[in-house]
C-alpha cells in the first residue's frame, strides 16, 4: 500500500535531464516557485492528477528551478506515477534524482520512496536494497526527523516478509519520531502502518487501536487520501471483528475518495474489503459486483494474494447460484493466483534474506546456506503439489466435480440455515430471546457511546390464552406471526426486534425519539385490532412498557422498568402503551 510521502514527479532519466536544459518561456524564477509551491500542496490535499497538471507546465522551465525546486519536482512527480500505477516509470524516476547531488535527508526520503514503490512493484531485491542503504543513513543523529517515512515503509515492508517483531519495532519508531517533532501528517500514516502490522499479526485489540487514534490525527491533516486509506484499513478490521453496521460506511467513503484521487491501487482494495463486507452480509449482488471491480486492477498490479481471494469469493457466490461452471473457472483462477503469490512469497523472503545477510558476518552464512536450503525445499515440494494438482485436474471427470460441487452447496447452505436458526425464533423469525439481548446490549453500548436515543420496549398480546382456548393453538401460532410482521415491517429498520416470552415481544431501538417511537406502537395496535387469521376476523390487543436508559444503567435495570411499565399497563386495564413518566 502506497501511503503518501511529503513530495513527487514524472520524466524518467533522460529524458528529465535534457528538460533541465529546455528554453524558458513567460515565466520567472519566482512563478515557477510559485506554482511548485501550489502543485506540492495539492499533492498532498487533491486528486493526483491536479497537481500533475501542474508539473506538466513546469517541466519545460526546469531550468528555472533551485536544486531543492528540482528534487521536490522529481518526488512530486515519482508519486504521481506510482498512483497512476506507473510503477517502473516511478523507480526509474527516484533512480534519477538519486544521480543528483543531495543533502542526505533528502536521499533518505528518496530511499524510502524507492523501497516503497519497489514493493509494490514486486521488485523486492530493489526493495530491500533501498531499505538498506536508508537505514545506513541513519548514523547521522542529525537525520533523525526524516527517518519517519523510511521506518514507517520498513515497518509494513517487514510484516510482510514474516519479520513481526522487526516490523513492530520499525513502526514504533516511526510513531516516536512523529510525535517528538510534531509531524502531524507522518504520526498519522505512522498509526496506520502500525496498525496495519497488528492486524497482519491479526491482534486486533492492538490494531484498533492504532486506528482509531489515527482517525482524529489525520482528520486534523485534511489529506483526504491518507484519510480515505486509513477508513478502508479500519473498516476491513472493523469486519473481521463483527462490526459489520460501522465498518460499511467507513468502507463507501474509501472507495468514493479512492476514485475522486484516482488512486488505482487503493480503490482496488477498497472494494476488495467491502466485497468482504458484504459476503459476511450475505448480500450476493453487491459482492460479486465489488470482487469484479476489484480484480481489474488487482490483476494488473500483479497482487496475486488479493487476486486468489476474490476469485474464491466468486466461486463461492457462483456455486450458491448453482452456477457450477463458473464456479469451477474462478477456482481455478484461485489456484494459479494462489501458486503464484506462494512463489512470490519465497522471492520476497529470499530478497530479503540476501540482502540482510550480505551485511552480516561470516559465521551467518552457514545459517544462510540452511534457509536456502529450506526454501529449495519448499519448492520441490510445490511443485510437486503443482503436477499432482494438475493431474487431478486433467484425471477427474466432469460428474465427479460436480458431485464434490454439489455437496460442498448443500453444507454452505446447511451451516448457514443452522447459523440462522441458533439465532432465530423459528415461528415468527424474529431474534430469538438469548439472540434479543445479546443484541440489545451491543446496540445500547453503543448508543452510549455516541450520545443517541435508545429505548428499550416490552410488548405482550392480551388475553393470548383466550385465542388459544376459543380458536386453537394453530390459530394462535398464526396471531403470532402476525403480531411479528406487524412489528417488523413498523420497526424492522430502527433497531432489533426478537420474541422474548410466549407472547411476549422485545424492542431495542436506537435513534428514534419518544413521541416518534409511540406513533410506531399506535400504528401496530391499529394494524393488530383489524388482522384476520384466514376468514375469521381475530382482534387483537397489545399492551407495551416503554423505558429509556439513564446514566449508568444497566441493560437488566432498564428492562426491569420497561418490565414494571408492562406491568401497569396491564393493570390500568391492557390495550394501552405505559411510558416515561408513567406507571
Amino acid at each position: 500500500m502506497l501511503l503518501p510521502l511529503p513530495q513527487n514527479m514524472s520524466l524518467p532519466g533522460l529524458g528529465l535531464l535534457l528538460a533541465f536544459t529546455a528554453p524558458v518561456a513567460a515565466m520567472d524564477a519566482d512563478r515557477f516557485a510559485e506554482r511548485l509551491d501550489r502543485a506540492a500542496r495539492l499533492n498532498v490535499s487533491a486528486p493526483w492528477p491536479e497537481s500533475q497538471r501542474i508539473l506538466d507546465e513546469l517541466r519545460v522551465h526546469l531550468d528555472l528551478a533551485s536544486h531543492d525546486q528540482r528534487v521536490t519536482y522529481l518526488m512530486l512527480e515519482s508519486r504521481n506515477q506510482a498512483m497512476d500505477g506507473q510503477l517502473e516509470a516511478s523507480l526509474d524516476t527516484v533512480e534519477t534524482l538519486l544521480q543528483l547531488e543531495l543533502e542526505p535527508h533528502q536521499r533518505l526520503i528518496a530511499h524510502a520512496r524507492a523501497a516503497n514503490v519497489g514493493y509494490i512493484a514486486r521488485r523486492f531485491e530493489t526493495t530491500f536494497r533501498h531499505l538498506n542503504a536508508g537505514m545506513a543513513l541513519l548514523a547521522d543523529d542529525s537525520l533523525e526527523r526524516h527517518a519517519v517515512n523510511l521506518y514507517s515503509v520498513a515497518a509494513y515492508i517487514y510484516a510482510l516478509a514474516e519479520e513481526p517483531e522487526d516490523a513492530v519495532i520499525f513502526g514504533r519508531k516511526a510513531l516516536a519520531i512523529a510525535q517528538r517533532f510534531g509531524l502531524a501528517r507522518e504520526q498519522c500514516a505512522a498509526r496506520q502502518r502500525l496498525g496495519f502490522v497488528f492486524k497482519r499479526q491479526r491482534d486486533s485489540t492492538a490494531a484498533a487501536e492504532q486506528y482509531r487514534a489515527a482517525i482524529d490525527e489525520c482528520a486534523a491533516t485534511g489529506d483526504e487520501l491518507l484519510i480515505g486509506t486509513l477508513d478502508y484499513a479500519y473498516g476491513d478490521l472493523l469486519r473481521s471483528i463483527g462490526r459489520h453496521r460501522e465498518a460499511e460506511p467507513r468502507l463507501e467513503r474509501a472507495i468514493e475518495k479512492m476514485q475522486v484521487h484516482g488512486y488505482r491501487e487503493g480503490l482496488s482494495l477498497a472494494r476488495l474489503y467491502r466485497a468482504r463486507l458484504a459476503l459476511a452480509r450475505d448480500e450476493a449482488d453487491l459482492a460479486e459486483r465489488m470482487f469484479r471491480d476489484a480484480l481489474v486492477d488487482l490483476t494488473a498490479a500483479g497482487n496475486d494474494e488479493y487476486v486468489a481471494e476474490a476469485h474464491r469469493g466468486l466461486a463461492e457466490l457462483a456455486l450458491d447460484q448453482e452456477r457450477f461452471g463458473d464456479a469451477v473457472d474462478h477456482l481455478r483462477s484461485s489456484m494459479n493466483a494462489r501458486e503464484a503469490y506462494l512463489q512470490e512469497v519465497r522471492d520476497r523472503r529470499t530478497a530479503f534474506l540476501q540482502v540482510e545477510f550480505s551485511v552480516a558476518e561470516k559465521e551467518r552464512e552457514l545459517a544462510r546456506l540452511r534457509e536456502q536450503q529450506r526454501i529449495a525445499e519448499l519448492e520441490r515440494q510445490s511443485l510437486a503439489q503443482q503436477s499432482l494438482i494438475r493431474i487431478g485436474l486433467v484425471v477427474g471427470t466432469l460428474l465427479l466435480l460436480l458431485l464434490l460441487l454439489i455437496l460442498w452447496v448443500r453444507a454452505v447452505r446447511d451451516r448457514r440455515r443452522f447459523r440462522r436458526l441458533a439465532h432465530r425464533d423459528a415461528l415468527t423469525a424474529l431474534s430469538n430471546h438469548t439472540r434479543f439481548f445479546e443484541l440489545a446490549e451491543t446496540t445500547r453500548q453503543l448508543a452510549m457511546a455516541k450520545k443517541r436515543n435508545y429505548t428499550f420496549v416490552l410488548g405482550d398480546i392480551d388475553h393470548f390464552k383466550q385465542v388459544n382456548d376459543r380458536y386453537g393453538h394453530l390459530t394462535g401460532d398464526a396471531v403470532l406471526r402476525k403480531v411479528g410482521a406487524a412489528l417488523r415491517e413498523q420497526f424492522g429498520d430502527k433497531g432489533i426486534i426478537g420474541r422474548v416470552g410466549g407472547e411476549e415481544f422485545g424492542l431495542a431501538l436506537p435513534g428514534p425519539d419518544l413521541a416518534t417511537l409511540l406513533t410506531g406502537l399506535e400504528a401496530v395496535r391499529a394494524r393488530l385490532r383489524t388482522i384476520r387469521v384466514g376468514e375469521q376476523p381475530i382482534p387483537i390487543t397489545m399492551s407495551f412498557g416503554v423505558a429509556r436508559p439513564r446514566d449508568g444503567e444497566s441493560l437488566t435495570a432498564l428492562r426491569e422498568r420497561a418490565d414494571r411499565r408492562l406491568y401497569a399497563a396491564k393493570q390500568a386495564g391492557r390495550d394501552r402503551v405505559v411510558a416515561e413518566g408513567e406507571g
